[in-house]
């Protein structure tokens, strides 16, 4: 999402499906590379892995996890900041 305009279109398509399962949504930001959303949902069911993996199926999901996931070095130097 390195883009403004697929930022954008996403964050449509983002609020449309939780508009679709009348979720309250109180705030949300897309960033180039991930997006965070505060929303209170009326039932767990209707954001269950199961949908999705019906929806985009599991291959779809495990390829994109290898594409994306982080790398080895991820989270190794964290304790390496000084809080003072």
């Amino acid at each position: 999402m390195a883009t403004k305009q697929r930022r954008t279109e996403f964050e449509i398509a983002l609020l449309e499906a939780f508009n679709t399962i009348h979720a309250n949504v109180y705030g949300w930001v897309v960033l180039s590379n991930h997006y965070h959303v505060l929303a209170q949902i009326k039932s767990v069911d209707d954001v269950s892995r199961q949908l999705y993996l019906e929806d985009y199926g599991r291959e779809w999901l495990k390829n994109t996890w290898y594409q994306f996931k982080p790398g080895n070095e991820f989270g190794k130097k964290w304790g390496d900041f000084n809080n003072d």
